[in-house]
């Protein structure tokens, strides 16, 4: 099985996890008078079933993660956090802005940062994520991880 593949069947995996669970949280407690559909044991069990397989799957994707591919995954997580930053930088100056339009005379701020720079920064960022991204997903469907 491809690395890729590995993590479609987690995300499917994940969302039939999320279903049972609904499932078994909705029929938990009821009403005297509602009869319930299903057998919980069965929906229990079933839960347990999907949770094992999802750890294995788990533990396969993590090794070809580490062996592979862990230096493009680190940076990723390096530049996101970087990315939020600035974006969050840029809200910030662009809230200072509307506030000066609206401050009193009496309070003189400025703002020292420049909205075009903290974009390009931005832009660098985001399109080097985004090449490491591209990198990644053809790297998995290349992984083998049996």
């Amino acid at each position: 099985m491809k690395l890729a593949e590995a993590l479609m069947k987690r995300k499917d995996l994940l969302r039939e996890i999320n279903r049972i669970r609904e499932e078994i949280s909705n029929t938990a407690v009821v009403r005297e008078d509602v009869a319930i559909s299903i057998n919980l044991e069965q929906k229990v069990e079933k839960l347990a079933e999907k949770e094992k397989e999802l750890m294995e799957l788990n533990i396969k994707i993590d090794k070809a993660n580490k062996e592979f591919l862990l230096e493009e995954i680190n940076k990723i997580r390096v530049l996101d956090a970087s990315i939020s930053f600035w974006k969050n930088v840029r809200d910030t100056v662009l809230r200072a802005k509307d506030q000066l339009a609206w401050a009193s005379k009496e309070a003189r701020y400025r703002i020292n940062l420049d909205l075009d720079q903290i974009n390009n920064i931005l832009e660098t960022l985001e399109l080097e994520r985004r090449n490491i991204d591209r990198y990644l997903q053809k790297q998995n469907w290349q992984i083998d991880i049996d």
